[in-house]
């Protein structure tokens, strides 16, 4: 009987801790401690008749409970992965530093007061543009390993360096994707029902346009074959170029329809089920934003997974609020058409016009609060984004929540108007909040500890009951963020390397950071950059004694000069630093990164060189 009943001492522990407050250690209740105590009298009998011999051929005769046995009978909780495209820390609750910001996302900032959720304050992307930043959540592995068109780039102190320009081309070709075991696969092996919606953006390489014809060949008929190959390897140049499209003729998500996007999402990410798609950023710019679309479709996911029982894992990706566009006007539109062709019910439309006049209204008040309290700066645009996209996460939120249920929000990269397409930290750090009602979050480790996008596979690997690949990057966090999910007596702690030194600290914490040709690393409050150019610009310039972008374009630094593209707001706001090729920060004493104290710190230069070509030496690169 003893040996029948310990796996349900363990299954049946749905512990709830409750969270004092931001910065206190998780308190463990008095029920905890009976249980724990009850578990460790059986775990002792068991040790005891077997030290006798008596459990032999008996059902007492069972291995010891590993960590990884007692997460696999655990009831499998549900996870929703919800990943905003180009969100700015600032327009959220938990990150804001303006009063005004406050009212900007009720429903998210609702989201991080549950009892139990937690905001990592150091979250970090790996690459700070939307296709390798996606790139690397979906595969756990940096970009440096996967783009494999390695460049002799950099002049005259910076000479000798070898990397790969990890941009918007370069890295894998789309059948590839079906050889690695991403995070969905990964997901999906462990017993999930697993959906895709919102934006792709992970279309890579010259072989994209054969591979949806072989993906696609049910939609496609024979004279269209030469058709699609055309306009495909067109967008796919114009992409290497970073020009973007107007006409929506001439946009992948039109050209390939939805159900074969569908197609391909599911073979390349390995998902159940995907609707809803946008390839790329064209799409926007064509049809405009669906937010509401894809929140209901995949509300709808949501549903038939929990009427079938089935553990679900959703990764939603909305476009907002990436820029181009007037979200004020779009506000005051009506909602376009779904991209599965499906007619949306006369009073749900309704429902959506309703919520985005209120939002529209919430916006023009908080814009007059803003002006009224913070004179002296400007009101962004993302930050009407960001109003919109929580109005339309609101019902998804409802719809996911649930006694067992993780729910992640997170961005791509930062703002374009923060650092995008750099590795300052207004590109790299991202929001990351946390809600699992089944197991409270640990603030001092989320208040102290650093989580990277990498972490999301093996860790959400752990939860879901299954295993991350050997090639995997990133680190397992679920016994830092939730340490009740991995032991009934499990202890919320701060990060354990929080205060260390660049000696102290093992290489395997630090985080490495890829944007174009740049490579960094940031070891606690030291963060060096390392961004050895091209000696020829994209068009044959000579680069050699001028500025560049850190993808290889030319740039003029004159007052009032077009920046290149995929520059966006990093020149203007670090004008006496981007052009260089090595810096260094300290982002405690200079948290926007004005002081490149390189030359008064060549210790901890030297320290971190090492650190980040010690790293870079496994992928064939050297900075």
């Amino acid at each position: 009987m003893l040996g029948r009943n310990l796996p349900e001492v363990v299954r049946n522990r749905q512990l709830k801790v409750r969270v004092v407050t931001r910065s206190a250690a998780l308190r463990t209740p008095r029920r905890i401690e009976g249980r724990s105590m009850r578990l460790r009298g059986a775990m002792l009998i068991v040790l005891v008749l077997a030290a006798l011999g008596q459990v032999h051929g008996t059902p007492l005769a069972t291995p010891p409970i590993t960590l990884d046995a007692r997460m696999a009978r655990a009831a499998k909780p549900d996870i929703a992965l919800i990943i905003a495209d180009d969100v700015m820390r600032l327009s959220l609750g938990p990150y804001a530093n303006s009063s005004a910001m406050k009212g900007l996302t009720p429903n998210l900032n609702a989201f991080a007061e549950r009892e139990g959720a937690v905001a990592i304050q150091k979250a970090y992307c790996i690459s700070a543009i939307c296709t390798p930043s996606r790139l690397s959540v979906l595969t756990g592995r940096y970009n440096s390993k996967l783009y494999q068109n390695k460049e002799a780039v950099g002049t005259g102190a910076g000479a000798g360096s070898s990397v790969a320009n990890v941009d918007f081309t370069g890295g894998p070709q789309s059948d590839a994707f079906e050889k690695m075991i991403g995070l969905p696969r990964v997901i999906k092996h462990a017993g999930y029902t697993t959906a895709f919606y919102g934006k792709w953006h992970i279309e890579l390489g010259a072989g994209t346009a054969r591979f949806a014809l072989e993906a696609c060949h049910a939609y496609l008929t024979a004279n269209m074959t030469a058709e699609v190959t055309h306009r495909l390897a067109e967008i796919h140049r114009l992409n290497k170029l970073n020009r973007m499209h107007g006409a929506e003729a001439d946009v992948s998500t039109t050209i390939l329809g939805q159900p074969c996007l569908a197609q391909i999402v599911r073979r390349q990410g390995g998902f159940s089920y995907a609707a809803e798609i946008l390839a790329d950023n064209d799409a926007i710019i064509a049809g405009g934003h669906r937010p509401e679309c894809m929140a209901d479709r995949a509300m709808g996911f949501v549903r038939k997974a929990r009427a079938a029982k089935l553990p679900l894992f959703l990764w939603f990706a909305p476009t907002l609020p990436h820029a181009p566009t007037d979200f004020m006007n779009d506000l005051a539109s009506h909602p376009t058409p779904c991209l599965d062709g499906v007619p949306v019910p006369e009073h749900e439309m309704t429902r959506w016009v309703e919520r985005r006049r209120a939002t529209l209204q919430r916006l023009h008040a908080l814009r007059n609060d803003f002006k009224t309290s913070d004179p002296g700066h400007m009101w962004l645009a993302p930050h009407d984004g960001a109003a919109w996209l929580d109005t339309t996460l609101e019902p998804l939120l409802d719809e996911l929540d649930g006694p067992n249920t993780l729910i992640i929000f997170t961005g791509d990269h930062g703002s374009a108007w923060t650092g995008k397409g750099s590795m300052y930290e207004g590109g790299i750090q991202v929001p990351m909040l946390l809600h699992w009602p089944a197991h409270a979050g640990c603030a001092a480790w989320a208040d102290s500890g650093t989580f990277t996008h990498l972490d999301l596979l093996p860790t959400l690997a752990k939860i879901a009951g299954g295993a991350a690949p050997p090639n995997a990057a990133g680190h397992d966090r679920s016994a830092d963020l939730f340490p009740t999910a991995h032991s009934s007596i499990g202890s919320c702690r701060s990060y354990a390397y929080a205060d260390a030194t660049i000696d102290e600290i093992p290489p395997s914490e630090a985080v490495f950071l890829e944007v174009g040709y740049g490579r960094g690393v940031v070891v606690g409050k030291w963060k060096l950059m390392r961004v050895p150019r091209p000696a020829k610009g994209l068009l044959g310039e000579d680069l050699r004694e001028k500025c560049s972008s850190w993808f290889g374009a030319a740039m003029a630094t004159n007052d009032g000069a077009p920046v290149p593209e995929l520059v966006f707001q990093s020149y203007a706001l670090h004008r006496n630093t981007y052009c260089q090729q090595t810096m260094l920060f300290n982002t405690e004493a200079d948290p926007w990164e004005q002081q490149n104290v390189a030359a008064d710190e060549p210790e901890k230069l030297r320290a971190l060189m090492k650190l980040l070509n010690d790293h870079l030496k496994h992928y064939g690169e050297h900075v």
